[in-house]
């Protein structure tokens, strides 16, 4: 990809898929940087946004991130993966909880670990239940990738409500 970059440096194509291909190889900020190229020749293209809003996420450029999603999120109202990682990138920055929650939701269907940062954050909000009920439903996915840690967290979930419970004065 990067010698048909040298004869054709304006393929916004091969920009996108080499900057993946450097996702893949955990090479964010060259991926980073492919993805604005990308950008740069045509800003209405949604995917490279998009990719961008990963690589920068990936980066622990949050607020980059951010940005990046919610313009892929403009030029795309609809598309899930701009959902799912606004999404990941509110969690992470942890705000605006509503939105965040509102979010993920939308996701679920198309991405299962929606409904593990979704869980986090419902955690944070205070909402026990509703927590393990997404961790529940994680497990129902087929193959979880991260069962035995989503099965430990909703046993310490399971815990921390109990011991809520308990400590709650009872009412005569």
């Amino acid at each position: 990809m990067e010698k048909s970059l040298q004869i054709y440096p304006q393929c916004l194509e091969a920009h996108n898929n080499l900057g993946s291909r450097y996702i893949d190889l955990r090479e964010y900020e060259k991926a980073a940087t492919e993805f604005r190229k990308a950008i740069e020749i045509d800003p209405r293209v949604m995917q490279p946004v998009s990719n961008l809003s990963v690589a920068l996420f990936l980066l622990q450029r949050y607020p980059e991130a951010e940005t990046a999603a919610r313009h892929a999120l403009a030029l795309d109202p609809l598309n899930p993966t701009a959902r799912y990682m606004l999404g990941t990138i509110l969690a992470a920055e942890k705000r605006n909880p509503v939105e965040t929650v509102n979010l993920l939701s939308q996701t679920r269907s198309q991405f299962a670990d929606s409904r593990l940062v979704l869980a986090m954050v419902l955690t944070r909000l205070g909402n026990l239940e509703e927590a393990k009920n997404e961790l529940r439903e994680y497990l129902k996915t087929p193959d979880p990738a991260k069962k035995q840690n989503v099965e430990r967290w909703l046993e310490r979930l399971a815990q921390s409500s109990a011991t809520n419970r308990s400590a709650q004065p009872s009412t005569p």
